[in-house]
């Protein structure tokens, strides 16, 4: 990096500032326009389209107060996505829109930093940081809005920061600079807790600068302990609440050390060289006991006494870049447990962070001798056309998750995640046998993978094989017997099979480990199914009482409800539901329990929506019983007549419109011939008949004066009914009524 004793270039100085930080811009859009076309991807359904706190209506609540309640308790980040959901809902352009604005504005901020600290070059390297492929992961995949956002406070801090301490004499002035270098910190915590060690950052570059002061020092104390505050606030949720844990992240000391030095060097060579990229890096086998694994932290270390012996003969550029670009990385370097080590020590993204002091270090060096300015330019700009063409073919990988996981298997043939999920993807298109193909690869390279077993699965069984599914559902459960998710898919599939013996306990397993609304849900469908209603009645009424938003839980407890005669009970369900989810078989469902419950004013509304919505002859029949009972004659007339002119009318139908004209007193001869008629049809079609039915086709004689055949049918009808059945004396008092040669009215 630049000495204290070599003058800046002077490259910066020949356009104005406005101009480089939009032709940064520029740079940024150009590079990364690709990803504008781009889909989801993987882990985009957690935070974005799948995010509930999106669409609650304590959604940017529950993003600052409560830490669970997004994936990983990033407020920022998922107030940006709050904020976007408002905008333009689920259409991705917006996020990557707003994932490349925000990495252009970060390059911007970094330029005007290295400005500040007059390093030579300092566009070159802010462009060389804007473009360089190894960003194209933070940039194309909407999940690390994290990084974006984070460099974009970082890089804020860092120029406040800097400028404070060039304003030391005037106390008040520096405190306001503190002030807001302190909250750009916070909010870049609060993006990602990576971003903790800038305050380590602000010390090297002011003892780089031999600034470094008490009166410069003492201001940075509340930045080391808002960011150890945060730092172990995300080691606690990584650890107890992402998942960071177990056999996969038991390291020694030594282990971890070995994967620090390796990583370092391959983040070097990939700013150097950055081909190839993979989203997902082969995971290293580290052993101690390896001699040339050593060689990787030794010749870190190495680096750091070359330069700290060179900063004790007053050169201390080479100790500041090799510290701050290590101390960036410190917390992707494997001292502390992050979920995706489990895939790969490495992630292009882990470095986001660190590119720009490398950036920074490379064009310090080409550009702090004044001479031969002309040739280091030439030279600069064919890097950055290669590595602007890199970053554009980069970009297209993240196209979609099938096009994302292809290329990664491609590429890393032994990322076993990126098998499990192209499988996934191929089975939910039909492809079954290319699926389990795509699952039996990401066994070969995770025998102990449990999820990739569960799929396995569910493959077999969509293909018929039973057998084999089963075995693959018990593996799975073997393998991860305190996994809530393995256990449900398993006990979905003995399930479906009817097989509720084996089924029951893996459901009580799954909802002792994972209070789940969806696993409750599929335990008390599976006692429905059964037939146990009275053992799946508490416990939907347990889960409608956590979690009032479920809807799968208010339609079965209605069903339930149903069953055992509860009419009170589903209608309250079912209202709840509708307004959940209106979809319009809720809706009729909801329109058929408010007829039973003579609730007519209350559907009257409902009858007109679904009519504007879905007038099928189901809904014109529902919407007909409605007009008829709020003495709208005429209205529900014309509805059965529209209901029943379908080729093939429903027997119901036909009964409901039958009874009506049969027991209306101003129905005129014709309608009464058309009641009769239609009685006889619904007869023919109803199997079995039903004692409604045959005294509707009563009535439907009665209306036409042939009590004979209506005394007939009526007393069918009331044969048919049990001694206890509440109806009798009304069909019997139909029955005299008709053997006196009276017809019935209501």
């Amino acid at each position: 990096m630049l000495e204290e004793n070599v003058p800046p270039s002077g490259d910066e100085q020949a356009p104005q500032h406005w101009v480089c930080a939009l032709v940064l811009l520029f740079l940024v859009i150009l590079a990364y326009r690709p990803a504008l076309s781009c889909d989801f991807i993987w882990d985009d359904d957690q935070y974005v389209y799948e995010n509930p706190v999106l669409t609650s209506d304590t959604g940017l609540r529950d993003i600052w107060l409560d830490p669970l309640a997004t994936p990983q308790y990033y407020p920022m980040v998922h107030t940006s996505y709050w904020l976007e959901h408002k905008l333009w809902g689920m259409r991705p352009l917006g996020y990557h829109s707003t994932n490349l604005l925000l990495h252009g504005a970060a390059a911007i901020l970094l330029y005007l930093l290295l400005l500040q600290l007059k390093v030579p070059g300092a566009w070159w390297a802010a462009a060389l940081f804007a473009i360089h492929p190894v960003n194209v992961e933070s940039v194309a995949w909407i999940t690390e809005r994290k990084n974006v956002l984070a460099g974009l406070f970082a890089f804020a801090a860092l120029n406040f920061g800097w400028w404070a301490t060039e304003s030391q004499s005037r106390w008040q002035s520096s405190f306001w600079k503190w002030l807001c270098a302190l909250l750009f910190f916070v909010l870049a915590l609060l993006s990602k807790t990576v971003a903790c060690s800038m305050p380590a950052v602000l010390l090297l570059l002011l003892w780089w600068r031999r600034r470094l002061r008490p009166g410069t020092v003492a201001p940075l104390i509340p930045f080391f302990a808002s960011g150890l505050l945060f730092a172990l606030l995300t080691v606690r949720l990584e650890r107890h609440f992402v998942g960071a844990d177990g056999p996969e992240w038991e390291l020694s000391l030594i282990d971890r050390c070995l994967i620090a030095g390796r990583a370092l060097w391959f983040y070097i060579s990939k700013i150097a060289w950055p081909e190839p990229l993979m989203f997902i890096y082969p995971r290293w086998e580290i052993n101690s006991a390896v001699w040339w694994q050593y060689l990787f932290p030794l010749a870190a270390l190495f680096v750091l006494i070359v330069g700290a012996a060179q900063a004790l003969r007053g050169k201390r550029g080479l100790f500041a870049c090799s510290a701050m670009f290590a101390g960036v990385l410190v917390p992707a370097l494997g001292f502390f447990n992050v979920y995706p080590m489990l895939f790969s020590f490495v992630a292009d993204h882990f470095q986001y962070l660190a590119t720009p002091v490398a950036c920074a270090g490379l064009c310090a060096v080409v550009f702090g001798n004044a001479s031969h300015g002309r040739l280091r330019r030439g030279g600069m700009t064919a890097v950055l056309a290669v590595f602007l063409v890199l970053s554009i073919l980069q970009c297209r990988i993240y196209q979609d998750e099938e096009t994302l996981w292809r290329a990664t298997a491609a590429d890393n043939p032994t990322a076993w995640i990126a098998h499990n999920n192209l499988g996934l993807i191929q089975l939910n298109r039909g492809e079954t046998t290319e699926a389990i193909a795509a699952f039996h690869t990401a066994l070969r390279y995770r025998p102990h993978h449990s999820t990739a077993w569960g799929n396995l699965g569910l493959a077999y069984s969509q293909l018929g094989q039973k057998s084999s599914a089963a075995s693959a559902f018990r593996k799975s459960v073997e393998l991860e017997p305190e996994d809530a998710d393995a256990l449900n898919l398993a006990a979905n599939f003995f399930a479906g099979e009817r097989r509720y013996d084996e089924a029951l306990p893996l459901y009580l397993a799954a909802l002792a480990r994972k209070d789940d609304p969806g696993i409750g849900t599929n335990c008390a469908a599976m006692l429905i199914e059964a037939g146990r209603w009275q053992d799946a009645a508490p416990r939907l009424q347990t889960i409608v009482q956590s979690y009032p938003d479920f809807p799968a839980a208010r339609y079965h407890l209605a069903y339930v409800s149903e069953k055992l005669e509860h009419h009170d009970q589903a209608l309250v369900q079912l209202r709840a539901l509708a307004s959940l989810d209106p979809r319009p078989e809720n809706l009729i469902w909801l329109m058929r329990s408010l007829i039973r419950g003579e609730h007519y004013q209350e559907a009257s509304p409902l009858a007109e929506a679904l009519l504007n919505r879905e007038p099928s002859p189901q809904v014109l029949a529902l919407a007909a019983r409605v007009a008829a009972e709020n003495g709208a004659a005429d209205i529900a007339i014309q509805r059965w007549e529209r209901a029943l002119s379908v080729t093939s009318p429903a027997a119901s139908t036909l009964q409901d419109y039958a009874w009506f004209l049969a027991t209306r007193q101003s129905s005129t001869l014709d309608q009464r011939s058309r009641a009769l008629a239609s009685a006889q049809l619904a007869l023919k079609l109803a199997k079995p008949t039903t004692p409604a039915l045959l005294d509707c086709v009563a009535a439907a004689h009665a209306s036409v004066a042939d009590f004979a055949g209506a005394e007939l049918f009526a007393a069918r009808a009331v044969a048919a009914l049990s001694p206890v059945d509440a109806r009798r004396e009304s069909f019997q008092s139909r029955l005299d009524l008709y053997r006196a040669g009276q017809s019935f009215y209501r």
